[in-house]
């Protein structure tokens, strides 16, 4: 992984409700992590914050940990 994969799965590790559940890139942010929507808000609100970025609104529904730095990745590249 790199350095901004690092990152974000630190942080849904860090504000992830259900504390105890183990974090992988397949891990399902509602089902596995007990993320709601106010949870994913401030999920994403940490990240533009830790990246100095805006993120842009996903076209579809962001679902695991994958799809989350694959959006992430996106939203940099958009940026350079």
């Amino acid at each position: 992984m790199n350095s901004v994969n690092d990152s974000v799965v630190s942080i849904v590790t860090r504000l992830a409700p259900d504390r105890m559940a183990p974090v992988t890139t397949d891990s399902h942010l509602v089902d596995d992590l007990g993320y709601d929507s106010p949870r994913k808000m401030e999920l994403v609100a940490t990240l533009e914050s830790h990246l100095k970025t805006r993120l842009r609104d996903p076209e579809t529904p962001i679902d695991t940990v994958r799809e989350l730095v694959d959006w992430v990745n996106a939203n940099i590249d958009l940026a350079d």
